[in-house]
């Protein structure tokens, strides 16, 4: 046989590395998550004992310390080792976590969209990309992006920039506007006029605003962008947000632009993780998305 045909035999993991189990890189990731190994055990459907034993069993096959044991109710934390092993296995686990997704549900996008995003105006795309979608909108930025390294979810919608362990997708384009009750104007909004505006905060939303701490403190203060078009609406206030969350109140508000050198265009991206394979649904998403972008 043709040396450069033959079977190359499976190298094996040094030491006990071909010992270890996806159960103990979770009970690595509880106890560092929790800070405590009784609540580590609670998330883990496992009694304290075992938590402590998984742990117990790592450190042997790595030969490394990993937790600082304490004691009392909050249990340990990590070592040096420990943190950057955690790293490791996070990646793993991410990779286990979409594995296993996609095996249940293939044809689904799990998605996630922070507070300032509005998936409202990208129904039509979805539509046409045929796929079925988990949303969760209004989480926050932070935890978007570590539901979609964790492969919690699939996906995540964000504004501006993203760190260099994603891969991403500019699809859409807005901008921050003060919004008023129809009647209000369709103009422009001098930026030194925002510090005497009567305005309503949206959660989570407001304070991203590039020139927030020119507002002054809001009059009210809106969960969902419904309930903000709603007051805004009633004349209790102006709203400054980004256009596309309330564009599907567009006929009933008028939106006003903010004259002022500042940049306040959004870009607003689909990101995902950049080391982990595209999953044939979200795969066409993306086309999609870029072909209407």
């Amino acid at each position: 046989m043709d040396d450069q045909l033959r079977p190359v035999g499976v190298e094996p993991l040094p030491g006990g590395w071909q010992r270890l189990e996806l159960r103990h890189l979770l009970s690595l990731e509880a106890v560092a998550e929790e800070q405590s190994f009784g609540a580590a055990a609670a998330r883990l459907g496992y009694v304290q004992s075992a938590i402590s034993q998984q742990l117990r069993t790592l450190e042997d096959l790595l030969g490394v310390r990993l937790v600082e044991r304490a004691r009392g109710a909050r249990g340990g934390t990590l070592t040096p080792e420990g943190l950057r092993f955690l790293e490791r296995a996070r990646t793993i686990l991410a990779e286990a976590r979409g594995a296993a997704r996609e095996l249940e549900s293939g044809d689904v996008v799990r998605l996630a969209a922070e507070p300032a995003v509005s998936l409202a105006l990208l129904a039509p795309v979805f539509r046409r990309a045929d796929t079925m979608l988990e949303i969760d909108e209004g989480i926050a930025r932070e935890e978007v992006l570590a539901s979609v390294l964790s492969g919690r979810r699939d996906a995540g919608c964000v504004l501006g920039e993203t760190p260099a362990a994603f891969a991403d997708l500019a699809f859409h384009h807005d901008r921050w506007v003060v919004a008023s009750r129809r009647g209000g104007g369709t103009g422009t909004t001098p930026g030194a006029a925002l510090g005497g505006l009567v305005h309503i905060g949206l959660r989570g939303v407001t304070s991203s605003f590039p020139l927030a701490r020119m507002l002054p403190p809001p009059s009210a203060t809106a969960e969902s962008p419904a309930t903000l078009a709603a007051m805004v609406f009633a004349g209790i206030g102006a709203a400054v947000v980004p256009a596309s969350l309330l564009q599907p109140w567009r006929a009933q508000l008028d939106f006003a632009e903010i004259a002022i050198r500042a940049d306040l265009s959004i870009s607003v991206r689909l990101v995902w993780a950049q080391a982990r394979p595209l999953k044939p649904a979200l795969r066409l998403l993306t086309a999609h998305l870029a072909a209407a972008a």
